[in-house]
């Protein structure tokens, strides 16, 4: 229930951050000749501006937090925002559980292994899946999450599962009940370190604006134009 509050209190607080920032971003002269030619051609190249500059501060925030709680970890930021925006999962919970696994493959079996989130590795010590650099181990990782405890719409499996399912106590669970860890504790310390992410990052907020549309864009970050003489005058 806390989560599902949290969860509606972020998209209230995005919201009332989006229309803030609608009204008081401006725009440098040459990114305003963009935007004209973008009303004037249709092409969609402001759009994707923003986009890729929500993109850019993704990445140095993930980095941050990586450098952070991991000095020495070799994994790539830039590839686990592209891998997570690529698989649409959360990229605090992606963060969240490969600091609780490996502290980003620089802690545990994952120092011999290179697998980040350990898949593959098992209580009895067996490893069954090893990597040459822990950058190698985000896509299988996403794959798995997604194909087979989210199993997201395109699966045909009737019990399709999201974020929150997983989240609850005992919930991280595969398509024929397996938890993804032994640990009886694991999604609450899952949702703790969540929650710290999420407090101390702008992650959810920079995610979130490269999900929306082109019109969502343009609504909340369209550039003010500046006033004519004509309409300044009218003003005064």
């Amino acid at each position: 229930m806390k989560l599902k509050f949290r969860n509606f209190f972020k998209k209230i607080l995005l919201i009332a951050i989006l229309i803030v920032a609608s009204e008081m971003y401006t725009l440098p002269e040459s990114d305003l000749n963009s935007f004209n030619a973008y009303e004037q051609s249709g092409s969609y190249g402001y759009v994707h501006s923003v986009k890729d500059r929500a993109e850019k501060q993704l990445v140095n925030e993930v980095d941050d937090l990586i450098k952070r709680y991991a000095p020495k970890s070799q994994l790539s930021s830039e590839l686990l925002v592209m891998n997570s925006l690529k698989y649409n999962l959360d990229i605090v919970f992606v963060l969240a559980q490969g600091l609780l696994e490996s502290h980003f493959g620089t802690k545990g079996t994952a120092v011999k292994t290179n697998s980040v989130w350990n898949v593959g590795s098992y209580d009895n010590g067996k490893n069954y899946n090893y990597y040459d650099d822990p950058n190698e181990s985000i896509e299988p990782y996403m794959k798995l999450i997604n194909e087979r405890y989210l199993m997201t719409s395109d699966s045909i499996n009737e019990n399709n599962k999201n974020l929150i399912d997983l989240l609850k106590d005992r919930g991280y669970k595969n398509g024929i009940g397996k938890r993804y860890a032994t640990a009886r504790r694991y999604e609450e310390s899952l949702r703790e370190l969540m929650v710290m992410i999420d407090i101390g990052t702008s992650i959810s907020l920079y995610q979130s604006i490269t999900k929306l549309s082109d019109l969502e864009i343009l609504a909340f970050f369209k550039p003010i134009e500046k006033e004519t003489n004509f309409e300044l005058q009218a003003m005064n």
